[in-house]
């Protein structure tokens, strides 16, 4: 028989010294495909094999530079079960298993706990009353192993559904409005998640943070960006995995499966990590302050530069000032922008960019939100590695006329707000944090309401260190996603992950996000919030 193989690409800091590297599944057979994936604690992988319509669990082990099959009690027990359709879903302590079995139009969930020495009890079905719904998500379980987590398709798509796990009787639902639908949830303590949705007018599933709290009210859903496929087309499958942070993720397109880090702050959740028991009080208090529904006590402000008409005749551009009148529309009829608050700088100089950013150091406060938008030209000076803007009276050959990344962080961090973002549409724009790109992005730690706690010093490109054109494909997108987004709160990080994907599929050009390293960033994020 033909062997067929699959790639792996696990980024590993267990208990083997390998490095990021492809590892093929030995034996796979030219017709097996392999379903959902789970690393283990000891380090082996359990994959679910099918074979026309034959599923069987397979454990393979690291040994001798290759991943070999080698079976243990475990698969025996969950394979004594059926060979039909299954899914696999391990507490976040790997203290729990259910295995979710589909047969024809039913399904039914069985419970395995792990006893002493490594070993496995006998399944126990539970959640009897869903046996014939087999739209329902495969159930997950609480960290502290009382409750049961499911979600349907169908009318209740966007609902999650929580049982009380020893009576198995349905406690509450909760409707999540942002979600069309729900397809599966990860708890990673008592009240924070990972949710698998199709969020309202979205195209594709994503993968999000959120928190829901005892009384059934919930965080804004906040996309993790770590978790976004780089085509849109493609499908991705996750699992967590018994290290803290890093999440196991199945493209199942290019059938290749990889360990993805998310940010700290989503891993500081994981219930390894959870809290010693003499400082609980203390930051539950501060969780509980944290989540509080709050708004920012500043004002929203904003300096937008569009430079055309150039010294040199030769640089002359035709659209910045055209995006930049529009965007200045944008924020005063679709968020919480007053007019007498946007500074509007058309074909500035050097000298007048900085005399409006030391303005801005003199009129702004510790509560205030900047957004600071410049379409122009710009330099990437590989010499001295370092990025430039080209203002209006720019000489090619003089660098005392142009503003360096350097200056723009100067300023920025003398400017005292609550949150700063810049975005850059120009050449090389991307300069701004040479050492950070799409890995920096990062999300909320609890909600919406914590970031706003959080000084954020960020920034989004519209390129890397490549010219970007005149008709700018960026912009395009930019404008677009603030015009039609529809939710009250958009973090920077959200529309920036829109804009990429688009910008991506339509150009050449290459979107950066990211913390604008020196300027006093502390975590947070630039909050657009809609006034209707």
């Amino acid at each position: 028989m033909k062997k067929n193989v699959y790639t792996i690409f696990l980024l590993l800091f267990i208990n083997y010294s390998i490095s990021a590297q492809s590892i093929k599944l030995e034996g796979l057979q030219e017709n097996e495909y392999i379903g959902d994936v789970n690393l283990m604690p000891d380090s082996s992988l359990l994959a679910l094999s099918v074979i026309n319509d034959y599923n069987t669990v397979k454990r393979y082990i690291y040994q001798n530079d290759v991943w070999l099959e080698e079976e243990n009690s475990l698969t025996q027990l969950i394979n004594s079960l059926s060979n039909q359709h299954k899914h696999l879903l391990f507490s976040i302590d790997y203290k729990k298993l259910i295995v979710l079995i589909t047969e024809g139009k039913e399904n039914r969930a069985y419970l395995f706990s792990k006893l002493a020495d490594d070993k496995w009890s006998l399944p126990t079905e539970i959640l009897k009353n869903l046996r014939g719904e087999f739209k329902h998500s495969p159930p997950n379980i609480s960290v502290d192993g009382l409750k049961f987590y499911t979600t349907a398709y169908g009318l209740s798509a966007n609902e999650l559904f929580i049982y009380d796990a020893q009576k198995e009787t349905l406690e509450k639902s909760i409707k999540i409005d942002e979600f069309d639908r729900i397809n599966q949830i990860f708890p990673l303590n008592k009240s924070a998640f990972i949710v698998g949705a199709l969020k309202n007018k979205d195209k594709i599933d994503s993968y999000f943070y959120i928190q829901i709290e005892k009384d059934g009210s919930y965080t804004a859903p906040l996309y993790i960006p770590e978790l976004v496929p780089d085509k849109p087309s493609d499908l991705f499958k996750i699992s967590v995995s018994p290290f803290p942070g890093r999440i196991i993720v199945q493209n199942q397109e290019s059938k290749q499966i990889s360990m993805i880090e998310v940010n700290e702050r989503i891993a500081d959740q994981w219930f390894q990590k959870s809290t010693p028991r003499q400082e609980f009080s203390r930051l539950a208090r501060q969780e509980a302050e944290a989540n509080n529904y709050v708004s920012p006590k500043g004002q929203y402000h904003a300096l937008l530069i569009g430079n055309n008409v150039y010294k040199d005749q030769s640089l002359n551009l035709e659209k910045p000032i055209e995006d930049v009148l529009k965007l200045k529309n944008i924020l005063i009829s679709k968020y919480t922008f007053e007019e007498e608050n946007i500074n509007t700088l058309t074909n500035a100089s050097r000298s007048q960019i900085l005399t409006a950013l030391y303005e801005l150091r003199l009129k702004l406060n510790q509560d205030d939100n900047l957004l600071i938008f410049y379409a122009g030209h710009g330099y990437w000076d590989s010499a001295v590695e370092q990025g430039y803007w080209w203002p209006v009276d720019v000489e090619k050959n003089n660098p005392s006329y142009w503003l360096s990344n350097s200056d723009l962080k100067e300023q920025i961090r003398a400017i005292s707000t609550a949150h700063t973002l810049l975005i850059s549409d120009a050449c090389f724009s991307g300069g701004i944090f040479k050492t950070r790109g799409v890995e920096d992005l990062r999300d909320a730690t609890t909600s919406i309401q914590l970031l706003y706690r959080m000084q954020s010093r960020r920034a989004i490109s519209s390129g890397t260190l490549s010219t970007v054109p005149d008709k700018s494909v960026f912009f395009k997108y930019l404008s677009k996603y603030l015009e039609e987004n529809d939710t009250k709160y958009l973090p920077s990080t959200e529309l920036f992950t829109s804009i990429r994907k688009s910008v991506l599929n339509n150009s050449l050009t290459v979107p950066q996000d990211g913390v604008i390293m020196g300027a006093g960033d502390e975590g947070g994020d630039f909050i657009f919030i809609s006034n209707k």
